[in-house]
C-alpha cells in the first residue's frame, strides 16, 4: 500500500510540474511579478542543500521533473559531451548567468515587475536550453550543468572545506 501511495504522489508531482512550467512560462510574460517565484525556488533549493546535497534537484525541482516527463519520448538519449559536464564549463555558465542576473536586477531595481521579469527571463532561457539539451542528449541533460545545481555543488564544497 505504501508503494502505491508513493507512485500516486510521484504522478501527481509530474502533472503539477508540467502544469507549473507551462503556466509559469506563459503567464510570466504577461505578469512579470510571477518571476519572483523563481527567486523563492532558488532560496528553497539553496536551503535544502544544507540538509542533503542536491536534494532539491532530485525530488523537488519542477523544471527537472518537467524535462524528464515531457522529453522522455522524443529525446535521443545520447551521452553528453564531457565539455558540457566539466566543472569549468558549469561554473562558467553559472557565473555568466549570475553576472547577467545581477546586472539586470540593478537596472530593474526598485520596480518589482522589472525584478520579476529578470527572474522570468532567466528561467525562460534555462528552460529553452534545457529543452534543447534534452532533445539532443538525455531528457534531464540540463540538470548536469544547471547553474543552480552548480551553485549548490559549489556551496556544498565550500562548506566541506570549512568543516575540515
Amino acid at each position: 500500500m505504501n508503494m502505491f501511495g508513493k507512485i500516486i504522489r510521484q504522478r501527481k508531482w509530474k502533472v503539477l510540474s508540467v502544469a507549473f512550467v507551462a503556466v509559469f512560462a506563459g503567464a510570466g510574460y504577461f505578469f512579470p511579478v510571477l518571476g519572483l517565484v523563481v527567486l523563492a525556488l532558488m532560496i528553497v533549493a539553496l536551503g535544502m542543500n544544507f540538509n542533503k546535497r542536491r536534494s532539491f534537484c532530485a525530488g523537488t525541482c519542477p523544471n527537472g521533473t518537467f524535462l524528464a516527463s515531457a522529453l522522455k519520448p522524443v529525446s535521443r538519449n545520447r551521452k553528453m559531451p564531457r565539455a558540457l559536464v566539466s566543472v569549468q564549463f558549469r561554473r562558467m555558465l553559472c557565473g555568466v548567468m549570475m553576472f547577467c542576473m545581477i546586472g539586470l536586477l540593478v537596472r530593474g531595481y526598485p520596480n518589482l515587475a522589472n525584478i520579476g521579469r529578470v527572474f522570468w527571463v532567466i528561467y525562460s532561457i534555462a528552460l529553452s536550453l534545457g529543452v534543447l539539451a534534452g532533445l539532443f542528449y538525455k531528457p534531464r541533460a540540463w540538470c548536469a550543468f544547471c547553474p543552480l545545481g552548480t551553485l549548490q555543488d559549489t556551496i556544498a564544497g565550500v562548506s566541506k572545506e570549512a568543516d575540515k
